[in-house]
């Protein structure tokens, strides 16, 4: 399935990408990684407020998961809320400290 929404959203066909995981998070609520995905389409259709809902989402069903952490900066910093954004990086960071981008977005 998130290979199937990645293969859309690189044939810029965001909203089809949109439905698939809307489709999927209605069968498993409760999929941080689905959550996740669905955060990065709202975040590439700069619809940061609710991507940020997604990633919180994320973040919250599975506190371990260093990549939703990243990306819940990512929409963070977009709407301004810098210092939480650094927080969200450096949370990246602990929980992964070899993943590159949470080191250069934090940077």
């Amino acid at each position: 399935m998130c290979i199937q929404g990645s293969i859309l959203i690189k044939q810029k066909k965001k909203e089809a990408a949109l439905k698939l995981y809307d489709d999927a998070i209605n069968k498993y609520p409760d999929n941080a990684v689905l959550r996740r995905h669905k955060g990065i389409v709202l975040w590439k259709l700069d619809k940061n407020e609710e991507a940020l809902a997604e990633f919180n989402k994320a973040t919250e069903l599975r506190p371990d998961y260093g990549f939703a952490w990243n990306w819940k900066g990512n929409a963070l910093s977009d709407i301004g809320k810098k210092e939480e954004a650094l927080a969200a990086y450096e949370k990246s960071i602990e929980l992964d400290p070899l993943y590159a981008f949470g080191w250069s977005d934090k940077a």
